[in-house]
């Protein structure tokens, strides 16, 4: 599974603001972030689990006549994220109204990414396959 573009991640938010603000918020934001991770466990010396984990976490913000709200999903499935537009709605509904919430009026940034684009493999000392196997960890593929 590959991580979409940085252009995909931009039209993704977009599109969430302008849901959350067509189903009756005022403003909104959101927050996206994109994790990727290895899990290794191991008993002894043999793995009983390797996997490359992904996820994108994301949290939505919303405002609506001075009350704030928010919701957080995991994944960019359609109906959750309708789902947390209703979420987020309806803890805004639920908030005391606070005239300093609000978005803050800047100038937006580019979206930012940070590290290679792609790990370099050949330099990479890391592998979690090559420190296993020097741990003396028999690796078995099936």
């Amino acid at each position: 599974m590959e991580h979409p573009s940085a252009e995909d991640d931009l039209a993704f938010v977009q599109d969430f603001v302008a849901r959350a603000r067509a189903a009756g918020a005022d403003e909104a934001q959101v927050r996206l972030s994109y994790d990727e991770g290895v899990e290794v466990d191991f008993e002894t010396k043999r793995i009983s689990l390797l996997r490359t984990t992904r996820q994108d976490d994301i949290l939505l913000t919303v405002f609506k006549s001075t009350r704030k709200g928010s919701a957080a999903i995991a994944g960019r499935a359609a109906d959750a994220a309708a789902r947390a537009v209703d979420e987020a709605l309806a803890a805004a509904d639920a908030a005391l109204p606070d005239p300093a919430n609000g978005i803050a009026v800047s100038e937006p940034g580019p979206p930012t990414a940070y590290g290679a684009a792609e790990p370099d493999r050949e330099h990479s000392s890391t592998r979690p396959a090559d420190i296993l196997t020097g741990w003396g960890v028999i690796i078995r593929r099936s």
